[in-house]
């Protein structure tokens, strides 16, 4: 959290007229092992190529700066500094937050082709085709007066017929989901990211797989967490070399901790 504050990425999170907002998540933590990983693979072929190996430094700071992207590129060119957009998109519109008859989604429409597409789906109302709305750079300058339009039109049907004739048109849109609705969703469900894993102590325990799939070169299954001490003996005794007296010895004298 004090990276993301002290990089600039916490400005650009919220709303102009609120305090900057964090991300819950560890972001800079996650992506900072991210870039770490990418530096260790590129410094692994580099190793093959060259026989010569390389100090990595990867900072939570140098993410977190690196992560504000075009924003702080803008600021470089303009010499304005950016306020957090909330929802909406400072390049686009519209893009936020929409009301169905009976639950909120979100739409992203960035650019003519996809307005085009939108326009279309909903009949090309009259409304629409005025002329405070006719450009990408006029709707993001009317963005209040489109939203009350937009929302108007929305509320005669409900989220999920909306989303059924989007993903038909190709308008990228999407339910807002709690995390237990996007646990039981049919996506969750297709990509199989749910997952149980064996644990020594629990038997089994629910798990995240990884967000990447390799087919030529399957990854290992994931084993939970082990219990204190479970592979004490193990490592000491097979990758060591220690003889069990040894091992006993320094379990006993309180050097070493062992689960059996």
């Amino acid at each position: 959290q004090i990276a993301q504050a002290e990089s600039g990425f916490m400005s650009l999170n919220g709303y102009p007229d609120r305090d900057p907002i964090r991300t819950p998540l560890a972001l800079i933590d996650v992506t900072t092992g991210m870039y770490a990983t990418q530096a260790i693979l590129a410094a692994l072929y580099a190793r093959d190529r060259t026989g010569l190996g390389q100090y990595i430094e990867a900072a939570l700071f140098d993410n977190a700066f690196a992560l504000t992207g075009y924003y702080t590129m803008n600021y470089l060119v303009t010499g304005i500094d950016p306020k957090p957009p909330g929802n909406r998109s400072p390049a686009a519109a519209p893009i936020d937050i929409y009301v169905a008859k009976d639950a909120k989604f979100y739409m992203t429409v960035a650019g003519e082709r996809v307005w085009k597409k939108l326009l279309e789906v909903l009949g090309n109302p009259p409304e629409l085709l005025a002329a405070e709305f006719a450009t990408n750079g006029v709707r993001v300058q009317n963005v209040p007066a489109l939203t009350v339009v937009l929302n108007h039109i929305f509320a005669q049907k409900t989220r999920e017929e909306w989303m059924l004739v989007f993903r038909a048109a190709g308008v990228p849109a999407g339910p807002i989901r709690t995390i237990s609705e996007a646990v039981n969703s049919p996506e969750a469900k297709e990509r199989g990211v749910l997952t149980q894993i064996p644990h020594t102590g629990a038997g089994a325990v629910p798990n995240l797989r990884l967000p990447m799939m390799m087919f030529g070169n399957p990854m290992v299954t994931p084993r939970g967490a082990p219990l204190l001490g479970e592979h004490t003996r193990d490592v000491l005794g097979g990758l060591l070399g220690y003889d069990a007296a040894k091992i006993e010895a320094l379990v006993e004298g309180g050097a070493a901790k062992a689960s059996s």
